[in-house]
């Protein structure tokens, strides 16, 4: 078997935000905890409002507010914020970002996750976040070639990383 060393303790310092959502009477606030520290890292849970999809071009707004007000507890200075959705999560946290000073780098690793599959009044909102990332990260060369070519994203903006494990180490 292989294993692999998941402590951070000899990394650069990090934490997470990993919001939950939340809608009233439907779906009640979860029973994960506001804050937890995982094998070493501190991870913040923030509850957000999940609007409704009549709502979709407002879905940024709640999740915006919860990253400003856990941002508030997270480490000052952070420099880098790496996420795995575009909308509504990377839409806010870009706007987080260019408020702090922070550099946001976005990781794709689909079709869906970047709009690809549904054109219309969604990709204004994909194109804006992928525009405005400072990095991305796709998980084949097939999406980094549709994300330059569908949003005109500069091709140095997009490194291709694949999903994976290396048996042979």
């Amino acid at each position: 078997p292989v294993t692999v060393d998941i402590s951070f303790k000899n990394y650069m310092p990090a934490e997470v935000l990993a919001p939950i959502s939340y809608f009233p009477f439907i779906r009640r606030h979860s029973t994960v905890p506001r804050d937890e520290t995982m094998e070493g890292l501190k991870v913040y849970h923030p509850r957000y409002l999940a609007l409704p999809e009549a709502l979709f071009g407002q879905r940024w707004r709640p999740y915006h507010h919860a990253l400003r007000g856990a941002l508030g507890g997270v480490t000052p200075g952070a420099g880098v914020y790496q996420l795995d959705w575009v909308y509504p999560d990377a839409v806010a946290a870009i706007r987080c970002a260019r408020q702090t000073g922070a550099k946001v780098v976005l990781t794709i690793h689909g079709h869906a996750a970047v709009g690809l599959l549904q054109p219309g009044r969604q990709a204004g909102f994909y194109e804006a976040a992928l525009l405005a990332a400072d990095g991305i990260i796709a998980v084949s060369q097939e999406l980094k070639s549709k994300i330059v070519e569908r949003f005109g994203v500069a091709e140095r903006k997009v490194a291709v990383i694949y999903n994976g494990v290396d048996v042979a180490k």
